[in-house]
Protein backbone atom coordinates (compact mmCIF):
# COMPACT_ATOMS: atom_id res chain seq x y z
CA UNK A 1 0.00 0.00 0.00
CA UNK A 2 2.88 2.36 0.80
CA UNK A 3 4.32 1.95 -2.66
CA UNK A 4 1.06 3.39 -4.08
CA UNK A 5 1.14 6.44 -1.78
CA UNK A 6 3.01 8.70 -4.27
CA UNK A 7 0.49 7.71 -6.93
CA UNK A 8 -2.46 8.70 -4.70
CA UNK A 9 -0.78 11.98 -3.73
CA UNK A 10 -0.25 12.84 -7.41
CA UNK A 11 -3.82 11.83 -8.21
CA UNK A 12 -5.14 14.04 -5.40
CA UNK A 13 -3.11 17.01 -6.66
CA UNK A 14 -4.32 16.48 -10.22
CA UNK A 15 -7.92 16.34 -9.04
CA UNK A 16 -7.56 19.51 -6.94
CA UNK A 17 -6.02 21.44 -9.88
CA UNK A 18 -8.68 20.10 -12.23
CA UNK A 19 -11.44 21.20 -9.86
CA UNK A 20 -9.93 24.66 -9.65
CA UNK A 21 -10.00 24.86 -13.44
CA UNK A 22 -13.57 23.62 -13.84
CA UNK A 23 -15.00 25.43 -10.82
CA UNK A 24 -13.84 28.88 -11.90
CA UNK A 25 -14.89 31.98 -10.04
CA UNK A 26 -17.94 33.51 -11.79
CA UNK A 27 -16.45 36.99 -11.37
CA UNK A 28 -13.26 35.92 -13.15
CA UNK A 29 -15.27 34.25 -15.93
CA UNK A 30 -17.42 37.38 -16.31
CA UNK A 31 -14.30 39.51 -16.53
CA UNK A 32 -12.83 37.31 -19.29
CA UNK A 33 -16.11 37.12 -21.25
CA UNK A 34 -18.30 40.05 -20.15
CA UNK A 35 -21.99 40.18 -21.07
CA UNK A 36 -23.04 42.66 -23.76
CA UNK A 37 -24.46 44.97 -21.08
CA UNK A 38 -20.93 45.47 -19.69
CA UNK A 39 -19.20 45.99 -23.03
CA UNK A 40 -18.37 49.20 -24.87
CA UNK A 41 -21.29 50.95 -26.55
CA UNK A 42 -21.18 53.46 -29.41
CA UNK A 43 -23.06 56.60 -30.34
CA UNK A 44 -24.11 55.62 -33.87
CA UNK A 45 -24.87 58.67 -35.98
CA UNK A 46 -27.06 58.18 -39.04
CA UNK A 47 -25.99 61.46 -40.67
CA UNK A 48 -28.96 63.08 -42.36
CA UNK A 49 -30.64 59.66 -42.57
CA UNK A 50 -28.09 58.67 -45.21
CA UNK A 51 -28.02 54.90 -44.54
CA UNK A 52 -28.83 51.74 -46.48
CA UNK A 53 -29.58 48.20 -45.37
CA UNK A 54 -26.12 47.17 -46.58
CA UNK A 55 -24.33 49.94 -44.67
CA UNK A 56 -26.31 49.19 -41.50
CA UNK A 57 -25.43 45.50 -41.69
CA UNK A 58 -21.77 46.30 -42.33
CA UNK A 59 -21.63 48.72 -39.38
CA UNK A 60 -23.29 46.24 -37.01
CA UNK A 61 -20.98 43.42 -38.08
CA UNK A 62 -17.99 45.71 -37.58
CA UNK A 63 -19.16 46.69 -34.10
CA UNK A 64 -19.74 43.05 -33.16
CA UNK A 65 -16.31 42.01 -34.51
CA UNK A 66 -14.67 44.69 -32.38
CA UNK A 67 -16.50 43.57 -29.23
CA UNK A 68 -19.13 46.29 -28.92
CA UNK A 69 -22.12 45.41 -26.77
CA UNK A 70 -24.56 47.87 -28.30
CA UNK A 71 -25.18 51.24 -29.87
CA UNK A 72 -27.36 54.28 -29.34
CA UNK A 73 -28.73 55.53 -32.66
CA UNK A 74 -28.94 59.22 -33.49
CA UNK A 75 -30.54 60.31 -36.74
CA UNK A 76 -29.36 63.87 -37.08
CA UNK A 77 -27.66 66.11 -39.54
CA UNK A 78 -24.85 68.45 -38.67
CA UNK A 79 -22.78 66.92 -41.45
CA UNK A 80 -22.05 70.34 -42.91
CA UNK A 81 -20.55 71.82 -39.74
CA UNK A 82 -17.06 73.28 -39.79
CA UNK A 83 -17.13 73.65 -43.58
CA UNK A 84 -17.75 69.95 -44.36
CA UNK A 85 -19.71 69.08 -47.47
CA UNK A 86 -23.33 68.30 -46.61
CA UNK A 87 -24.21 64.58 -46.58
CA UNK A 88 -27.00 63.75 -49.06
CA UNK A 89 -30.35 63.28 -47.36
CA UNK A 90 -31.66 59.78 -46.75
CA UNK A 91 -35.16 58.88 -45.63
CA UNK A 92 -36.71 61.44 -43.27
CA UNK A 93 -36.89 60.34 -39.62
CA UNK A 94 -40.11 58.47 -38.83
CA UNK A 95 -41.24 57.90 -42.43
CA UNK A 96 -42.20 54.42 -43.66
CA UNK A 97 -38.85 54.05 -45.44
CA UNK A 98 -36.94 55.13 -42.30
CA UNK A 99 -38.91 52.70 -40.11
CA UNK A 100 -38.12 49.91 -42.58
CA UNK A 101 -34.40 50.63 -42.15
CA UNK A 102 -34.80 50.79 -38.37
CA UNK A 103 -36.57 47.40 -38.32
CA UNK A 104 -33.79 46.00 -40.52
CA UNK A 105 -31.27 47.29 -37.95
CA UNK A 106 -33.09 45.56 -35.08
CA UNK A 107 -33.30 42.30 -37.04
CA UNK A 108 -29.60 42.43 -37.93
CA UNK A 109 -28.59 43.30 -34.37
CA UNK A 110 -30.26 40.10 -33.13
CA UNK A 111 -28.37 37.73 -35.41
CA UNK A 112 -24.79 36.51 -35.35
CA UNK A 113 -22.37 38.32 -37.68
CA UNK A 114 -21.64 36.85 -41.08
CA UNK A 115 -18.22 35.25 -41.42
Amino acid sequence: MRKFLPFFVCLALIISFTQATYCADPLAVGFQTPPDSAKLWAYWWWLNGNVTEESLTRDLEGMKAKGFGGAIIFDADGSNQDGNVRVPAGPMFGTDEWRKLYKHTLKEACRSPRR
